[in-house]
């Protein structure tokens, strides 16, 4: 919070959701993410990643089948897997992990980096997530065959959760950080608080035939924009 002086000389409270050391050690651990180029496969959206890991502690889980996720997350409590077989076991001590520590009212969560190429182990642990209100953020790549078989899937099925019990979703530009970080930042606070899982889909916001948004270039866009980067 700051302090400024209006017209009056009366002083006028400000207000920021997010400080501006948050905003350069999201950029400082951006770029340091984006140096790892030339990927063909794998997660795409760094920017979502270094988001979901700013308010993570050592002593929380992460579970990633993409080393380049993991290698931006806290040291202790990563996991990684080459087989889908292996990934459905490592849901399952996500899922473990989280009802303890939601037992245990401990805060802590488990972060889970997947999709639907997992198939029924993926659905299943949303469901197990969403039934007990467990600590764990998901975090998913939207795509648009996904788009269209949740359509499909909701057509099928009449059935409608009660007001409250629906796993919370939230659709974010994977490759913008800042609006990446406000929805995990909520996110990681509800589970710390006991208030359930939060399902992050990443997708990209962008008009078709425009290029790719370079998420750093972005970030140093909004950080020159609020005088905290000096111009190139």
């Amino acid at each position: 919070m700051s302090e400024k002086k209006n017209g009056a000389g009366e002083e006028k409270q400000e207000f920021s959701l997010i400080s501006n050391e948050t905003l350069l050690e999201l950029y400082r651990r951006l770029v340091k993410a984006s140096a790892r180029s030339g990927r063909s496969k794998g997660w795409v959206f760094d920017a979502a990643a270094v988001a979901v890991a700013q308010d993570l502690f050592a002593d929380d889980v992460v579970i990633a089948q993409d080393a380049d996720v993991l290698q931006v997350m806290p040291p202790n409590g990563r996991a990684g897997s080459e087989s889908k077989a292996q990934f459905g076991a490592e849901l399952e001590r996500a899922a473990g992990f989280a009802l303890t520590q939601k037992t245990r009212k401990s805060g802590k969560v488990a972060v889970v980096f997947g999709g639907a190429e997992h198939g029924q182990a993926w659905l299943d642990a949303l469901e197990v997530a969403r039934v007990h209100r467990l600590p764990m953020i998901f975090v998913a790549e939207l795509r648009e065959e996904v788009v269209h078989k949740r359509r499909g899937a909701r057509k099928e099925s009449g059935a409608e959760l009660e007001p409250g019990t629906e796993l919370a979703r939230i659709v974010v530009d994977g490759h913008d950080v800042v609006g990446s970080y406000r929805v995990a930042h909520e996110a990681v606070d509800r589970a710390r608080k006991g208030r359930g899982a939060t399902l992050i889909e990443c997708t990209e916001f962008r008009v078709p035939g425009q290029r790719r948004q370079n998420a750093v270039a972005a970030m140093e866009s909004y950080l020159r924009g609020k005088g905290l980067l000096k111009q190139s």
